[in-house]
Formats: structure tokens, sequence, C-alpha cells
């Protein structure tokens, strides 16, 4: 799946870019140069293999982003939201059990990757359960000691549906697709 720049957005009650989260104050112009490569992916195999590929992540001020290692506070985030099918729950297969991994994202010059198990993150799926990808998310860092840890797997697994880690502001891409004219 891409993951494609969501479009600058100046809340301008809350003073806040909602797709950069820096400030703003009057106009959506103001929130234009942050964004991501819609060159950039994520992909999850069978086997719960996830792999992430961003590029060209700028901020708000048109700046390639760095951030430290990851864990550092400053790493960006990719939320995977799962929905994994309940057997038995009387309802559709839309499958509803909602289930948000939350990866930690290290950028050098705008480029960063990653290649993880989610097998610790999900030890009791059984071989043929079925997984809808319901949206995929890059975030800017949490402020306020939130969404804390690495990419190890018990890490994973105590960020999973972890709220602090996605407020809604500052969600810079979200796979999809950009239209072209």
């Amino acid at each position: 799946m891409n993951v494609v720049p969501t479009p600058p957005d100046c809340f301008i009650a809350g003073s806040v870019c909602l797709n950069s989260g820096a400030g703003c104050f009057t106009e959506n112009a103001e929130c234009a140069l942050a964004g991501v490569s819609p060159a950039s992916s994520v992909s999850l195999t069978s086997k719960l293999q996830l792999k992430g590929s961003f590029k060209s992540v700028f901020d708000n001020a048109g700046l390639a982003v760095n951030t430290g290692l990851v864990g550092a506070a400053d790493n960006y985030v990719v939320q995977i939201g799962l929905q994994t099918c309940t057997v038995d729950a009387s309802e559709i297969p839309y499958c509803s059990a909602n289930q948000d991994v939350y990866v930690k994202l290290a950028l050098s010059k705008g480029k960063g990757s990653f290649k993880l198990d989610l097998t610790p993150v999900f030890p009791g799926l059984l071989a043929g359960t079925a997984l809808r990808i319901n949206h995929v998310a890059l975030i800017t860092p949490r402020a306020g000691g939130n969404c804390l840890g690495t990419n190890s797997g018990p890490d994973l697994l105590a960020r999973l549906n972890d709220t602090t880690c996605n407020d809604g502001i500052g969600i810079l891409g979200v796979g999809g697709i950009a239209s072209q004219p």
C-alpha cells in the first residue's frame, strides 16, 4: 500500500496544522511544506512480516526530517490498523475487532524504513485467520512522553491499541492513492 501525503490543513480554532502538528494562524498555505513522497509504502505478508519504506518526509519548514534512533522521542509513528474477524460473533465478514499497531520510524535526510516480525504482537493468531487492513497513517512525533519504546516485540505489543500514539493531529500521510488530473 502506498502512503500518500494528507492535504495541508490549518485548524484555525486550534492554531495547528492537522497534517503536520505545527502551529499555524490563518490559512492552509502555512501547512503546505510538510509532507511525504507518495512513493512511500507499507506491506504486510501472510506470515506477519511488515515492511515500510518512507521517502521525502518534510517538516513544516520544508526541511528533510532527521530523528534520533528507533525509540527516540522524536521518531515518527506508523499506524497500521488491522481488524481481526471474530468467529460466531454474529457479524458480517467486515471483521470488526480493531488492532492498531504503532511502529516507530527513525528518519535520516527524510528517509526511513523498517522490517519487522509482527508474530509477537499476535501470538495466538491461527493460520488462516483473516486480517483486514483497515488503514495506514504516518504520524508526526507524539509529545509528553506518549507512544514510548522501540520496535521490539514486547514494545510493539505494549503499544497495541495505545491511543496516546494517535491523537488525530499530525497525520502526515495515509495509505491510499493520490489522484492525478
